[in-house]
């Protein structure tokens, strides 16, 4: 995402606009690195995102209050881990909390402007991550509380905001890396935001992937704390006393995130567990807030000895500071560039380089376009690759030394494959494994096939050292004669 930011790229689906161009402002700010810019984003929405829980609580409990609910939401194992880094899920997070505000704020007094700010923000969400429709419910609530002016202002208002979607076929062409295709059409954009090519993970979970669905929930709101037993036990007595008071915070908060808590589990696979906590989006917000409010109700019934929990209030919160800060401390993860400086380090000037997957694609284009490493290194995706074998099969090779960080299922002529196995930098040294590849025709299939055969053992993506020195291209070398027939 910094790359994409620093050159104003598109990204996987839905394209995240606003914060691509939010990023490259940050970008063009005179502080550090450009890593450290656009990670600044990132950790001035997370800021944000506790003002407007701040905000949110200070119409309910007194300030004191309403800053503990702040802090307890920001110094969250997943919200604070997720704002160190440069990811979209901080930025909706904090347009998601202002809008929550701003619905609090038009239900108090109709008719305000506020509405249209609302309308605004929401345009804007959704431009930053499809998981922003959880506020649409509440704003069509809120909308039907307006007049038809009022209503159709708005829409013009949210339209406008969405426009920032014209960002993704303008910037399409000049997108380096771009394995969705152009997206000069109407069908085209169609099927790139609704993510035609994940609909497979539409009701796909198995029933063992859905309990492992709820276990992946509770494990990640009971270690957002390391004492989140005593914050959900709170948080259930604020929603109690909101509830016998007549409140409607609770479902204005609760409709959200259950709505979160469908959408996950209605589209995802058995691959994506690990990734879940951080599209959480609205549940840690949510559980603060009803923290706060639970406090507010045992400082109110414990009268006098009142200060007493608010006191035990701040020193959990210092535990959750000093317990989450080393778990959310990226500041020495050097992996990902240590790793696209070994793919690219040793290849020759000209090299093209194959990458499976956007994520070494952009640790390379991080590299090549923001620090200006090995740019005569040209960079091109598998689905590239696979377009090639049509040519590969009529008997033509490149004349280009080729390389890749993966295995290819299908060779062309007279093509051999080595793929070393590396340890990464600073770690124990491995063995090479070498995998020999060597091509024949296939005259059952038409097509080609490969034996293999492998000496020594090594995990895959490492980089050995010997002597000194760096063995291996830290990739899938493939090689081609420099010759054509």
């Amino acid at each position: 995402m910094i790359a994409l930011a620093h050159t104003l790229g598109v990204a996987q689906p839905t394209g995240f606009p606003l914060y691509c161009l939010l990023g490259n402002l940050f970008c063009r700010v005179p502080l550090g690195s450009l890593a450290l810019r656009v990670n600044l984003l990132s950790s001035v929405a997370s800021a944000s995102a506790c003002l407007a829980v701040f905000w949110i609580l200070r119409r309910q409990v007194r300030p004191s209050l309403a800053l503990v609910g702040a802090l307890t939401y920001g110094l969250a194992a997943t919200p604070w881990s997720q704002a160190t880094i440069a990811r979209t899920y901080r930025l909706t997070q904090a347009l998601l909390a202002w809008e929550l505000l701003l619905v609090l704020v038009v239900l108090d007094r109709r008719g305000s402007r506020s509405f249209l700010l609302l309308a605004l923000l929401a345009g804007f969400s959704l431009s930053t991550h499809l998981l922003a429709v959880l506020i649409l419910p509440l704003l069509a609530y809120v909308a039907l509380q307006e007049s038809w002016t009022r209503r159709a202002q708005a829409l013009a208002l949210f339209v406008l905001a969405l426009s920032l979607y014209a960002y993704l076929p303008i910037r399409a062409p000049v997108t380096r890396y771009n394995a969705y295709g152009p997206l000069t059409t109407v069908g085209q954009m169609t099927d790139y935001l609704t993510e035609k090519r994940y609909r497979n993970k539409q009701f796909a979970r198995s029933p063992a992937n859905v309990r492992a669905f709820f276990s992946t929930l509770v494990h990640g709101v009971a270690g957002d704390h390391p004492w989140s037993a005593a914050l959900l036990v709170v948080a259930a007595f604020g929603v109690h006393g909101i509830h016998r008071i007549g409140g409607r915070l609770h479902l204005l908060l609760g409709v959200p995130a259950l709505l979160n808590l469908f959408i996950l589990l209605a589209y995802g696979d058995n691959r994506d567990i690990y990734f879940l906590p951080r599209y959480f989006l609205l549940w840690g917000l949510v559980l603060s807030i009803f923290f706060a409010i639970g406090l507010e109700r045992l400082m109110v019934g414990l009268d006098r000895r009142g200060p007493w929990v608010l006191g035990l209030a701040v020193a959990l919160l210092l535990w959750s500071g000093w317990a989450n800060r080393s778990r959310c401390d990226r500041s020495g993860t050097v992996f990902p560039r240590d790793y696209a400086q070994a793919l690219l380090a040793p290849l020759p000037r000209g090299a093209i380089l194959f990458l499976a997957g956007d994520a070494s694609t952009l640790m390379v284009d991080y590299l090549q376009y923001c620090e200006g490493v090995r740019k005569d290194v040209h960079i091109g995706g598998q689905e590239e690759y696979e377009g090639l074998l049509p040519v590969f099969r009529q008997g033509k090779v490149p004349s280009h030394e080729m390389y890749a960080n993966f295995l290819p299922g299908e060779l062309p002529p007279r093509h051999r494959a080595v793929h070393s196995g590396h340890g990464s930098p600073g770690t124990r040294r491995w063995s090479t494994t070498r995998r020999r590849l060597s091509a024949g025709r296939s005259s059952s299939t038409g097509g080609w096939t490969s034996s293999r055969r492998t000496t020594g053992t090594a995990p895959s993506g490492r980089s050995t050292t010997r002597g000194g020195r760096r063995r291996g291209t830290g990739s899938c070398s493939t090689r081609w004669p420099r010759s054509t027939p």
